[in-house]
């Protein structure tokens, strides 16, 4: 008897390596939040010692020209706090839409395998009943002979 075949082993490796390609740009999304988040507390990091900076001036009486540059730094981090929140949800987005991308995908490719294995154990029994007849043949025909 000839070997197994699955029919539709072609579709399972296409869809195999969309999985896998799916899930490599998840990785990629996945960093990139990784590197804003990172970013995120060092501005926030920043912010909090500039801040401790100012009030320590203020505890010293200096002068509003001097605080002037603290402010507008605390202003700067500041905005590039709030930038970086905004990029951090939309990357939170792109990554709960790939996540589901790849949960359908690894749904088709389980189904796939499923149906393969299914499809094995029939060959396999179909391969047992064949075997099976044949030994029953042999042994009918060795009786017969003797």
């Amino acid at each position: 008897m000839k070997r197994f075949e699955f029919p539709l082993e072609k579709v399972l490796h296409y869809k195999n390596q969309i999985l896998e390609s799916l899930q490599n740009e998840l990785n990629l999304i996945q960093m990139q939040l990784n590197e804003v988040e990172t970013k995120l507390n060092a501005f926030n990091a920043e912010y909090r010692q500039t801040n401790i900076k100012l009030r320590e001036a203020y505890q010293k009486d200096i002068t509003t020209k001097e605080i002037t540059p603290y402010k507008m730094y605390l202003a700067q981090i500041d905005q590039a706090i709030r930038i970086n929140e905004e990029k951090r949800e939309k990357i939170k987005v792109l990554l709960d839409a790939k996540q589901k991308e790849v949960l359908e995908a690894k749904i088709e490719v389980s189904t796939l395998e499923k149906l393969r294995e299914k499809q094995l154990l029939q060959y396999n029994d179909a391969v047992k009943k064949e075997t099976e007849l044949f030994i029953e043949e042999f042994v009918n025909n060795t009786r017969a002979s003797s």
